[in-house]
């Protein structure tokens, strides 16, 4: 939700408005994790019980604390799954060789209509690589994007995995540049897949993605060719829109002929 919240205006400011430099994001990541704490109470209290917030807040105990580098520490199991799976696979656990993807063909499926219907692996690795460990009752594991490259592919799955994402955002990061406003709405959904896939199975994030990219492409193929456009063109606003952002930038006088 916080990744939703803020990285998407931010790649919408730099790719629209004005290019930020390395000063800004550094002093927006650190407001992100700064307030990263306090949503983080929100989750567990809401918003009606403030004094429970501040207590937890204040707590001493690094146990307890939000801000102590505990629960921080925690958010970071990507890389004890990692360490696992190079640890337990091909000896203890068998290699997936891509089983861990199916879920991308079938997760459009209801399960009311498949009861039977696989569970994502998420849910699954825990019980084949946590079995002996105590997860305080978390059931949902990742097994990281290269522990999941891994243990499907070997050390292959990991080079072809990664060189695979890097061309993907280099693509997406072209259709930014080039496609206008709506090609940067589809890279912030594209952007936050590449972020979230660190962390989160491949085949649960990119079926995430889908079903934010589908409806997305689907509005603004409906808003007609001068919101949607080839790759390249320029986005067509209204005349009264182009003079209300001129005034916003101080611009005087007539409209151009390009305008």
């Amino acid at each position: 939700l916080l990744l939703r919240l803020f990285v998407p205006p931010l790649l919408f400011y730099h790719l629209l408005r004005r290019r930020l430099s390395l000063a800004h994001v550094a002093a927006f990541f650190a407001l992100f994790a700064a307030s990263f704490p306090f949503f983080y109470a929100y989750r567990a209290f809401g918003l009606g019980d403030w004094r429970a917030i501040l207590d937890q807040l204040g707590a001493r105990d690094p146990e307890a604390s939000w801000l102590a580098a505990v629960p921080v520490l925690t958010r970071a199991y990507d890389a004890d799954s990692f360490v696992a799976v190079l640890h337990r696979t091909g000896s203890l656990v068998p290699f997936q060789y891509g089983a861990s993807l199916l879920g991308l063909f079938t997760f459009f499926i209801p399960r009311v209509w498949w009861p039977a219907k696989p569970m994502s692996y998420s849910l699954q690795f825990a019980d084949q690589y946590y079995s002996d460990v105590s997860l305080g009752g978390m059931n949902h594991v990742s097994p990281s994007l290269p522990g999941e490259l891994y243990l499907n592919f070997h050390v292959v799955g990991i080079v072809i995995g990664f060189a695979a994402l890097g061309f993907g955002m280099r693509a997406a990061h072209r259709m930014a540049q080039r496609g206008g406003a709506p090609g940067a709405l589809l890279y912030g959904y594209l952007f936050l897949l590449a972020i979230h896939l660190v962390e989160g199975s491949i085949a649960a994030q990119i079926e995430f993605a889908v079903m934010d990219l589908v409806p997305a492409w689907i509005a603004l193929r409906m808003l007609g060719p001068g919101a949607t456009g080839r790759v390249g063109a320029t986005v067509q606003f209204p005349p009264s829109v182009v003079r209300t952002a001129r005034r916003y930038e101080g611009i005087a006088g007539p409209l151009t002929a390009q305008e």
